[in-house]
């Protein structure tokens, strides 16, 4: 939803203001955005073939992407005081785009957000077992000095 949302704002910017560079920002965040849904898709594979480099790959590249994406709504969002100045010809057709950056940010963070908050079934299995989180017998003993 939020990529829609900055491909939208992109177009509607390309279309009306060409001459200024108004635009980047909201390209920036909803090509951040789209490739971070790719990266993370990845990462479920990766994560599936069980090859351990390419998930840790896939992960540093999803939280970059997507802490860009972050960064160029946040931007966007600065920018959009300057649309009365840099394109007066401009027309918000009605939109709120302070709202839609808020909307786009918000759902961002509970992208982040939302798979730390969701137990898998595995976990709750474990839970409903009663297993242990540590070994009752560790075949070694930690020592801190």
């Amino acid at each position: 939803m939020a990529v829609i949302l900055q491909f939208w704002l992109y177009t509607e910017l390309v279309n009306t203001c060409s001459n200024s560079q108004l635009h980047i920002a909201p390209l920036v965040a909803g090509g951040c955005l789209a490739s971070s849904l790719l990266t993370n898709w990845f990462w479920l594979v990766a994560r599936r073939k069980k090859w351990s480099v390419l998930v840790r790959l896939s992960l540093f590249e999803w939280v970059l992407s997507v802490s860009t994406g972050l960064v160029a709504v946040g931007a966007t969002l600065g920018q959009t005081q300057l649309y009365n100045i840099v394109c007066p010809d401009y027309d918000r057709n009605g939109v709120d785009i302070n709202l839609l950056q808020c909307v786009s940010g918000v759902l961002l963070l509970l992208s982040i957000a939302a798979p730390h908050v969701y137990t898998s079934r595995k976990a709750k299995a474990k839970e409903v077992e009663g297993a242990p989180l540590l070994p009752q017998n560790p075949s070694t003993t930690l020592n801190f000095l």
